[in-house]
């Protein structure tokens, strides 16, 4: 006796084997996981390898120029000097200020600091100088200082202090 399975998909009803259908699957997936095997032993050959520039030699730890190559129409020489000395490196960061430990310091007129003569944490006296102040006003400060003062003096010859 022969059994037949009837393919619920065929609404017509004529009896069809389901095993007929399941070979293209098989042989689908067999494809596949070949293509994916073969794919995971596939690794690309690397770049080829450039020709060195005309005049140019690389070694490894070394770069050679050829007098007349065109590469000195890029290159610069010169002297390494010591550089400008700064006051600070610009380093970002948040500063806070000890306010029991810290006083204001003014100067009464605009300008530029000139010369600093203490450093960063030096102990000063009262009346000791910080720093000088480079700026156009002094010339006019001391002009009305010597005004005022030879007018002090015009005064006083004028008129004699009096005696009681």
């Amino acid at each position: 006796m022969e059994t037949t399975v009837i393919d619920p998909v065929n609404t017509a009803g004529s009896p069809r084997d389901v095993s007929t259908r399941r070979w293209p699957w098989a042989v689908a997936l067999g494809v596949s996981l070949l293509s994916v095997g073969l794919a995971a032993r596939f690794s690309p050959a690397g770049p080829p390898p450039s020709a060195a520039p005309a005049g140019l030699t690389v070694e490894k730890d070394a770069v050679g120029i050829a007098p007349g190559a065109p590469q000195w129409r890029f290159v610069k020489l010169g002297v390494a000097r010591d550089g400008a000395l700064r006051w600070t490196d610009p380093v970002p960061a948040r500063i806070t200020i000890d306010e029991t430990r810290a006083s204001k310091v003014g100067a009464p007129l605009p300008g530029r600091v000139g010369r600093v003569f203490v450093e960063l944490g030096q102990r000063v006296g009262a009346g000791a100088p910080l720093f000088s102040v480079a700026s156009p006003e002094v010339a006019e400060l001391r002009a009305n200082r010597e005004k005022a003062a030879v007018e002090q003096w015009s005064r006083a010859a004028r008129c004699p202090p009096r005696t009681s």
